[in-house]
């Protein structure tokens, strides 16, 4: 029975881990308008210039982008933004390219704005949200796809409650079992 016990435990300790994906930088599942709201500050635009990153210790770990602020989301931003960012993926970093449309979320710091991967926002999502007003530039190419903190998590989370609903119905049929046995007194 004990073996029993264990297969059942072992079974769901398998079905949960494939569940969620591994990474180093993690990102708080939020919807757009909630990380817009949250934010000091939120822009879309268009990335002029990016410089190469500044070196720490023999390894590239800041870079900084200059963006052209075609919508300011929060009305609190100038025409252009520069920004340090990280690089490196293992500390949320970002990699830009110049003439890439980016939307994003920001927080002022004691050295000014700061960003990362988990305050990336979908342009073409944003501008949806805020109607047909802000319509992007008609001489801009919009970002192609969403990127980072975005990502549809509603099959890992659904996954990880069925295998947990599966491990705890599983532990309490083995215990009620062993308990009917023991009180028959039939050996377990």
């Amino acid at each position: 029975m004990r073996r029993a016990m264990l297969l059942v435990l072992l079974g769901a300790a398998i079905a949960w881990l494939p569940a969620f994906p591994a990474a180093a930088c993690s990102c708080a599942l939020l919807a757009p308008e909630k990380m817009i709201e949250r934010a000091d500050a939120a822009l879309l635009g268009d990335v002029v210039e990016v410089d190469e990153p500044l070196f720490s210790g023999g390894h590239p770990t800041l870079a900084t982008v200059t963006i052209r602020v075609t919508h300011d989301l929060k009305d609190n931003l100038p025409p252009a933004v520069t920004l340090d960012h990280e690089t490196q993926s293992a500390a949320c970093g970002l990699s830009f390219e110049e003439g890439e449309r980016v939307g994003m979320t920001l927080y002022e710091g004691n050295e000014g704005w700061s960003t990362s991967s988990c305050s990336q926002l979908d342009p073409e999502k944003v501008l949806a949200l805020q109607g047909p007003d802000a319509s992007p530039e008609p001489d801009v190419v919009p970002l192609e796809a969403a990127r980072g903190a975005n990502e549809d998590w509603t099959l890992p989370l659904l996954v990880s409650f069925v295998a947990g609903v599966v491990l705890v119905a599983g532990v309490v049929l083995i215990w009620r079992r062993v308990r009917r046995r023991r009180q028959r007194g039939t050996p377990v």
